[in-house]
């Protein structure tokens, strides 16, 4: 993850490393992070193991409730 201000300076960065086959985020923890650190927007990036782009179910609607979380703190995905 990273957080930045509302002039595109980065805040913060963290690595997150799950299992062999996930990685658990929760809106709570990183929104939490987020707004302690002032940031503006954050960025999440995820890879998976097996070299596949294609986002699992689990990616999609853990992306959508991120998103959802940061439209009511107004911090952009």
């Amino acid at each position: 993850m990273l957080f930045f201000d509302t002039r595109n300076k980065l805040l913060y960065n963290n690595v997150s490393i799950g299992s062999l086959n996930a990685n658990i985020i929760h809106p709570r923890e990183v929104f939490n992070s987020a707004v302690l650190k002032g940031a503006s927007y954050i960025i999440i990036v995820h890879n998976h193991q097996s070299g596949d782009t294609s986002p699992s179910a689990e990616d999609i609607s853990t992306t959508k409730r991120l998103v959802e979380a940061g439209k009511i703190l107004e911090i952009t995905i």
